[in-house]
C-alpha cells in the first residue's frame, strides 16, 4: 500500500527542514573593550556593531553557474548585531539571523565559514573609532567554544 501524498509530502518536508536547521551557524561571541575604549564611547554615546559574514567555496556548479562572488565565494548572508556597551564585556549570540541555508548546495562541503568583524555604529561619529581583533573560521570552529575579540580605541 503506498502511502498518501501528503504523508510523503511532509516527511520530505520535515526533513529539509531539519537539515537547514542544523547548518544554520549559531555561536557566542566575548567583546571586550579596553578601558579608554568603554569611556570614548559611553561619553559620546556612540554604540558598538558586530558583523558576521557567512561564505563558502564554491562547488564546480556554482562556478559555471558563477554563483561564487568577485573574491570567489559564495555568499551566505550576513548577521548585524547593533549595541551600546555598558560594561568592558559582553556576550553577544549570534543564531544565523540573514543566514541562506538554501545557498549551502553551492558550497563545498566543509568549507563554510564565518568572518566576524567588529567596528563602532558610526551613530555619532562618522569615522569608526575601534581598533579590533577578527575572527574568520568554519561554522563548527565558531560554536565549538566562545569566540573572543578584543577592541581598543584606533588613538590607543
Amino acid at each position: 500500500m503506498r502511502a498518501p501524498w501528503f504523508l510523503i509530502a511532509g516527511a520530505s518536508l520535515c526533513c529539509a527542514v531539519a537539515a537547514s536547521a542544523a547548518e544554520t551557524p549559531k555561536f557566542d561571541l566575548v567583546l571586550s573593550l579596553s578601558p579608554a575604549a568603554l569611556a570614548e564611547l559611553t561619553k559620546i554615546h556612540e554604540q558598538v556593531t558586530i558583523a558576521a559574514m557567512y561564505a563558502g567555496e564554491p562547488t564546480k556548479d556554482a562556478q559555471k553557474k558563477k554563483i561564487d562572488d568577485e573574491i570567489g565565494e559564495v555568499n551566505l548572508g550576513h548577521e548585524e548585531i547593533t549595541r551600546p556597551m555598558t560594561a568592558s564585556t559582553t556576550t553577544v549570540s549570534f543564531v544565523g539571523k540573514g543566514f541562506d541555508a538554501k545557498r549551502l548546495k553551492w558550497v563545498k562541503p566543509g568549507t563554510a565559514k564565518v568572518l566576524i568583524n567588529v567596528y563602532s555604529a558610526r551613530k555619532v561619529n562618522d569615522d569608526n573609532l575601534l581598533d579590533c581583533g577578527l575572527f574568520e573560521d568554519t561554522y563548527a570552529a565558531a560554536a565549538a567554544k566562545p569566540i573572543e575579540i578584543s577592541c581598543k580605541l584606533i588613538a590607543e
